[in-house]
Order: C-alpha cells, then structure tokens, then sequence
C-alpha cells in the first residue's frame, strides 16, 4: 500500500515539475524572442519599366503573374437569362470580342501594375 502511495505522489511531483506554460519555455513575447525583434521593411516601389524587365526575366514571377488569371478564366461563364436567343446572342457576341482573353489580359495587368482595364468596344442601336 505505500508503494502505491509513494507511486503517485511521485507522478503528481512529475506532472507539477514539467507543467509549464508552452508560450513561455522558449522565449515567446520576450527580449529572448527573435520574432520580437523584427521590424517590417521599407517597401521600395518599382517603376514600370522595372516591373516589366523584372517580369520578362523572371520565370517566378511571370508564374505569380500569369497562373492565378489562368484559373480564374478557364472554364470561362454562362450567363443565366431565361430568354434562350438572347443568351445565345450575349454569348456569341462575347466569343466575337475574345472577352475571355480580354479578362484573363486585365487581371495580369492587375497583378503586375496594379490596375487593368477592359474595353470591349459594344455599340447599342
């Protein structure tokens, strides 16, 4: 029976022992923390012509550029009208404009200046 007692009065002596706070043991939120220390950097704004040697030369970049618009145009759009030849007739005349290329074209831009912009050029009689 002591055994037994003297066995659990060492396992509540262990637990005790290494209970500790997990935020605390390796320096977190404190002088010892590296993360503590960082600073964010001043941000350096590339002119266009920069952006466009950058992208021209760079593989990497012309990856972050040019897949996100990729995806994002794919599988293209229907438009959801209930009059079937007017659909038909938006649509065609879509393809016609190569609207899809055209949005694909303006969110590159917008990844790599910032800005896009679309003209489809549609005249109303």
């Amino acid at each position: 029976m002591k055994t037994l007692e003297k066995a659990k009065q060492i396992m509540k002596q262990d637990s005790q022992a290494f209970r500790e706070d997990f935020m605390i043991g390796h320096g977190k939120g404190h002088a010892r923390d590296k993360l503590v220390r960082q600073t964010p950097a001043r941000r350096r704004v590339l002119t266009k012509p920069e952006l466009m040697n950058l992208y021209a030369n760079n593989g990497l970049v012309q990856n972050i550029i040019d897949i996100p618009p990729e995806d994002m145009t794919r599988s293209g759009w229907t438009l959801k009208i209930e009059d079937q030849k007017l659909k038909g007739a938006y649509e065609s005349k879509l393809r016609k404009l190569k609207a899809k290329s055209a949005f694909k074209s303006m969110f590159s831009y917008d990844r790599l200046y910032g800005d896009g912009f679309i003209s489809l050029g549609i005249v109303q009689k």
